[in-house]
């Protein structure tokens, strides 16, 4: 098995600034570096291997709480200008099985 090469906390702090200076430690469990970065949403510290630094800004409260967001997010509802259809998309998309309003009549203005 191929040792990784081992940064120092020096050089870890200067490509992760969210990394918390003098946390850097060995975690003989998993041969991995272990240190403690700041939550980029609340500042809490958070531990984390020294390899995933460049992906985890988060704790895993904000992250979760992140991840719910992003899901929510693309929940709503779609909305369709019934005016601007022409016969042809509409036929479309009543194949597709979307329920339609009929269109509103044109309403003529009177010339005085």
């Amino acid at each position: 098995m191929a040792k990784s090469k081992k940064l120092t906390e020096e050089q870890l702090k200067a490509r992760y600034p969210h990394m918390v200076e003098g946390t850097l430690t060995y975690d003989e469990i998993h041969q991995k570096q272990r240190c403690k970065a700041t939550c980029a949403n609340c500042g809490d510290q958070f531990s984390v291997f020294t390899s995933d630094l460049f992906q985890l800004t988060m704790c895993k409260t904000c992250r979760a709480e992140a991840r719910k967001a992003r899901r929510r997010k693309g929940k709503g509802k779609l909305t369709i200008n019934t005016n601007d259809l022409n016969e042809e998309h509409r036929a479309a998309l009543i194949a597709a099985g979307v329920k339609l309003p009929e269109p509103a009549e044109p309403v003529e203005e009177e010339v005085a």
